[in-house]
């Protein structure tokens, strides 16, 4: 026996409505998955943006610029000079702060390295030394053979805690003016490695009439964080003439060098020109309107000439002649008649002339 079954009778209406659900929830979903992923890549390409300007920030620091030509390492131990020419150096302006203080041990120079480049009759024209203790810094220059050992300046300049007491580096870069250590800038700055450099005493903002005067007063001490302060003038003449691949030598001993140590002038008390270098070439430095002031500080003294004997005036000298000479000798008793006369007769014996051998 067949079973008859029940046709049921959905409504068409209600099945179109059931599809336009379904569909208008896919959709949702879809554009909620859209939406979630659209704001997620924002996020990330905020991400890269930041990072990419953290990289360019970090290139401005610490690259030289297109025009000017990197230095890189060759074989872990020599560095690559690729000299740029002067008059092409970038004017470069830092406007970060230096987070350290510190050297790269990394960019150490072995001797063997400067007696290739005497072999090759290449190399750098100067050769700068360092003395931590002295506060000094003696430029040298080749002689006949190809070695350094010519002294044409010295420097009086300020070391401090961070600074290499030892070790031998090249130059890798200039600036104009450098953002430094603790929110000031220094002018005229070379890189020696890592953040060691050249510069002047710091100034407060890069304006040449902001200088830190108590500080360059301190020059000549042990006085900075780590880098080598040196006088506008002194700071300016390395960026001026001390090519990128300079060799720099660090030492320590009391001995300031062959030019000796120079000094600063104290400048503290000009009210009036204190907040700038004596030495800075600036037109609008108030200096030049000072007069001159030789600073005797340091000067060699030379040793008091003893002074020359009159040869027409001898000094009487005792007559060794007459009694009483003796040590065991008992001394006469004086009379007035035998007091010598303090005049010498014909008898005494003039002394000869005291001869300086």
């Amino acid at each position: 026996m067949r079973k008859r079954f029940k046709k049921t009778n959905v409504p068409i209406k209600q099945i179109i409505v059931i599809l336009i659900m379904v569909i208008m929830t896919i959709l949702v979903s879809i554009s909620t998955i859209y939406a979630t992923q659209r704001t997620r890549t924002k996020e990330l390409n905020k991400v890269l943006q930041s990072f990419k300007n953290n990289i360019d920030n970090l290139n401005k620091q610490y690259s030289l610029r297109s025009n000017s030509a990197p230095i890189t390492f060759k074989d872990s131990e020599e560095l690559e000079e690729i000299q740029p020419e002067e008059d092409k150096i970038p004017v470069q302006v830092d406007l970060g702060k230096e987070v350290d203080v510190k050297a790269d041990e990394s960019q150490k120079i072995s001797k063997k390295l400067i007696e290739k480049k005497k072999a090759n009759n290449s190399g750098p024209t100067y050769y700068i030394k360092i003395n931590y203790t002295a506060n000094v810094v003696t430029i040298y220059q080749k002689d006949g053979n190809g070695d350094y050992t010519i002294p044409v300046k010295a420097f009086v300049c300020s070391t401090g805690t961070a600074t290499p007491r030892s070790g031998i580096y090249r130059t890798i870069r200039k600036f104009r003016w450098r953002a430094l250590f603790g929110g000031v800038y220094g002018q005229y700055a070379t890189t020696i490695t890592g953040s060691i450099l050249f510069h002047s005493v710091p100034y407060y903002s890069q304006n040449a009439g902001t200088l830190e005067y108590q500080e360059y007063d301190k020059l000549g001490t042990t006085a900075s964080a780590g880098c080598i302060r040196l006088t506008v003038r002194d700071t300016k003449w390395i960026y001026d003439n001390c090519a990128i691949g300079t060799y720099v030598e660090f030492y320590s001993s009391s001995n300031p060098g062959p030019l000796g140590k120079p000094s600063a002038q104290k400048i503290s008390s000009n009210v009036e020109c204190r907040n700038w270098d004596p030495t800075d070439p600036d037109g609008n430095n108030p200096w030049k309107n000072q007069p001159v002031q030789k600073d005797e500080t340091n000067k060699p003294s030379t040793a008091p000439t003893q002074p020359s004997k009159e040869p027409n005036e001898p000094s009487p000298s005792p007559d060794t002649s007459g009694p009483g000479n003796d040590p065991d000798e008992k001394e006469p008793e004086p009379t007035p008649e035998e007091t010598p006369s303090p005049k010498p007769d014909q008898n005494t014996i003039t002394p000869p002339e005291i001869s300086d051998e």
